[in-house]
């Protein structure tokens, strides 16, 4: 039930049994909360995507195709984490993940880095190792370096170790990475692969690079 939404039936004891979110929900003292009395449970999930969710919940069947269209995705993943369904968690992340291209990657992790889906963000990093030479030439990705500095280190010592031989990870790329006394006036590297060679693309982390290099 959401305010005055015609609220949507279900058994406590089906969803307890489907999720630990709504087992703690409906066994715990929030049930007895202002407003929650009487079995009512509260949701700001719109009505035709809970709707579609607990048909999931009630027939483990994929019935409803707002659950995995493209708009709705990313949604369906908040839910089924937020409410602990995990199957239905993991079949989300692997529509998104088959769906990762050039245009919707960095949404896409930036969704996993928000939820700590791991498997999610891997198979990004992954994705973006495997088209790096594009990817990383990306002013939108790169923007990652001023938005989300960490997530950024993090992706680019993840490309790093898919594509540079073991000696120049260890030698280079690590050094590279960890001497960073200040992160506006440094630089960040990785590598990936073009054809049979290797070679390096040097991006800044943020504004101060332009008066490092003019003060140089």
């Amino acid at each position: 039930s959401t305010g005055n939404v015609r609220p949507l039936p279900a058994h406590k004891c089906v969803l307890a049994a489907a999720s630990p979110y709504f087992q703690a929900y409906f066994e715990g003292p929030w049930s007895q909360l202002e407003g929650h009395e009487n079995g009512i449970w509260k949701t700001e999930v719109p009505r035709p995507l809970m709707k579609a969710v607990l048909t999931y919940i009630y027939t483990g069947e994929l019935m409803e195709p707002i659950l995995f269209a493209p708009e709705t995705l990313a949604e369906t993943l908040s839910v089924a984490i937020q409410y602990q369904l995990e199957d239905l968690q993991s079949l989300t992340e692997g529509c998104l993940q088959k769906g990762l291209n050039l245009e919707n990657v960095k949404d896409v992790l930036l969704l996993a880095n928000l939820h700590n889906a791991t498997g999610l963000k891997s198979a990004c990093f992954a994705f973006i190792g495997r088209h790096a030479a594009k990817a990383m030439f990306d002013p939108s990705l790169m923007s990652l370096a001023v938005e989300h500095p960490d997530l950024w280190t993090e992706l680019s010592r993840s490309v790093i170790g898919e594509s540079a031989p073991k000696a120049s990870r260890s030698v280079i790329g690590e050094s590279a990475l960890n001497a960073v006394p200040h992160r506006r006036e440094t630089w960040r590297f990785f590598t990936f692969p073009a054809g049979k060679r290797l070679f390096f693309a040097f991006f800044p982390c943020c504004h101060g690079w332009n008066k490092k290099r003019e003060n140089a």
